[in-house]
């Protein structure tokens, strides 16, 4: 998280000189003066991947958890608090034959609110990016089973509370 704010206040600070670059320079000479304002300001746009590493530490667990989870007969049948089957989607809702799965819907509220508070005073042009990958992840999840789902909200859960402690520390 560090890495992601202090290469997001670099990138804010340096917007303004590259729009400035970008109205005044073209083709090669822009791309030059590019390269001085980054080499200035001891900045390179690669080092911006190392803010996915949080996500890439995350994906093996999620692959762990998630073959756990599908092949793991422990699980079937298995009840946790008022849902039924971890095993299943949980189908908290039933109109008719349609089943309405409740915790991926939850999971994804929970990362949004996450993600704004992870945003909070921050001015990105990405922002519609990172918003949209809870959506992602409610299509890959919605119809997986609750244990999978549980897994991932938690993990959301706790991201919340660190992007809230991270806010209330920084002040």
């Amino acid at each position: 998280d560090k890495w992601i704010r202090t290469d997001q206040i670099k990138k804010n600070k340096l917007q303004k000189k590259l729009n400035e670059i970008k109205l005044a320079f073209r083709g090669q000479e822009r791309f030059a003066m590019t390269q001085m304002l980054y080499k200035t300001n001891n900045y390179h746009p690669l080092k911006s991947l190392r803010t996915s590493l949080g996500i890439l530490i995350q994906l093996p667990f999620f692959i762990a958890a998630y073959q756990f989870i599908q092949n793991n007969p422990l699980l079937a049948n298995t009840p946790f608090l008022f849902f039924e089957d971890l095993s299943k989607p949980d189908a908290l809702i039933n109109i008719g034959r349609w089943d309405i799965n409740l915790m991926p819907l939850l999971m994804t509220f929970i990362s949004i609110i996450s993600t704004h508070v992870f945003l909070f005073n921050q001015q990105t042009k990405d922002q519609f990016q990172i918003y949209f990958l809870p959506v992602i992840f409610l299509g890959i999840l919605y119809f997986m089973p609750l244990g999978m789902v549980l897994y991932w909200t938690m993990s959301n859960l706790f991201s919340l509370t660190k992007n809230l402690i991270s806010i209330f520390v920084m002040k």
